[in-house]
This record gives structure tokens, C-alpha cells and sequence, in this order.
């Protein structure tokens, strides 16, 4: 009966053992962008990032807000991209759901399978990745 006890409280303990290292884990990424955001330029030059800044500078922050209309321009974009594409994706979706569901269409199989094909293989990653490098290479920067 005692040997049950104790199976029955190991079992719960690893699992809150890892769950707790996960979420260790997964801090520390957000944990170490805080700490470089608030250290100083030179120290990172010289000492590379850290967990613990030799030495701590607002300079960044101060940066950041000095000229906050770009920051609230980059936010405004970022909003209507997700506004319009939402609205864009629903109506193109909905527009091919319908002809999709009625058994009479022609190449029905066809045109599931390249719906099917492109969700499951989206180049959207490696879209935004190719218009990096492109615009880094031509020394662009984004026109919107």
C-alpha cells in the first residue's frame, strides 16, 4: 500500500518537473532580449549578450520613443495588412467553398487536391524571407 503512495506522487512530481524546466526554458529567450534591450551598446560590442548586463543603459528605450510616429506608422500597416488580408482570405474562401461542395463541378478533385497541397506546403515563411534578402541585397527599404 505504501509502495502505491509513493508511485502515485512520483508520477505528478516529474510531470510538474518538466513542465516547470519547459517554462524555464522557454523564458529565458524573452528574459535575455529584456536584458540586452536595457545594457549599453559597448558592452554588448565587447562582452557579447548576456543574462546579467555589465552595464545598464536606456539609451535603446530612449531611441525607440524618441520618434514615436514611426513606431505608431509601422503598428497602423501592420493593422490594415491583417484587416485587408483577413477580408481577402474569407471572401476568396468562401467564394471557392461554394463551387467546391457541389458534386457536378468539374475538376473538383483537382482543385481540392491543390487547395490541400498549398495548405499544407504555404510559402508565406519563405516569401517574407526571399523579400529580405532581396531588399537587404539591393539596399531597400520596405516602400509601404
Amino acid at each position: 500500500m505504501r509502495e502505491l503512495n509513493i508511485s502515485k506522487r512520483i508520477g505528478p512530481a516529474m510531470i510538474h518537473l518538466f513542465f516547470w524546466c519547459f517554462t524555464i526554458i522557454s523564458l529565458v529567450p524573452f528574459i535575455l532580449i529584456f536584458m540586452v534591450s536595457i545594457s549599453s551598446e559597448d558592452s554588448i560590442l565587447q562582452k557579447g549578450f548576456s543574462l546579467f548586463p555589465s552595464e545598464i543603459s536606456f539609451e535603446a528605450y530612449k531611441f525607440l520613443f524618441n520618434d514615436f510616429s514611426e513606431i505608431a506608422r509601422a503598428y497602423g500597416v501592420t493593422i490594415i495588412a491583417t484587416i485587408i488580408g483577413t477580408i481577402v482570405s474569407l471572401l476568396i474562401t468562401a467564394l471557392f467553398a461554394y463551387p467546391l461542395s457541389r458534386p457536378s463541378l468539374p475538376f473538383r478533385r483537382t482543385l481540392s487536391f491543390y487547395i490541400f497541397f498549398t495548405m499544407l506546403f504555404g510559402g508565406d515563411s519563405r516569401l517574407g524571407t526571399l523579400l529580405m534578402l532581396i531588399c537587404s541585397a539591393l539596399r531597400t527599404r520596405s516602400s509601404l
